[in-house]
């Protein structure tokens, strides 16, 4: 997750402090996070898939972006440099090469 540059030290101190207030790191018995709510202490469900809870990175992705320090598309409304349009080399009569004839016919 990048983080937008603008975003100074002290609003990131807030994410991380809003963060640690809202919610309660645990860890599993096969090393995986869980989070759990702090005020009743249960784990948060994925509104997206029933019966699944969300991992530390769902949380924190949708909490930097409510928080508004989630770093968007830096081209967004700009356009795109594009190269220019390929124009294809014009052959002269003397690069190009005549198939289907014998060389030895032109040979003077």
């Amino acid at each position: 997750m990048k983080l937008d540059p603008s975003a100074n030290e002290l609003t990131i101190r807030g994410f991380k402090s809003a963060i640690s207030d809202k919610y309660q790191l645990d860890i599993e018995d096969d090393g995986n996070f869980v989070v759990k709510d702090k005020s009743s202490g249960e784990r948060l469900k994925s509104k997206e898939k029933a019966g699944t809870f969300l991992n530390l990175s769902d949380v924190l992705l949708k909490e930097a972006t409510e928080a508004g320090i989630i770093q968007k598309n830096p081209q967004a409304g700009k356009p795109m440099p594009r190269p220019g349009a390929i124009i294809p080399q014009l052959e002269t009569a003397a690069d190009k090469k005549v198939k289907g004839v014998n060389p030895r016919f032109f040979a003077k």
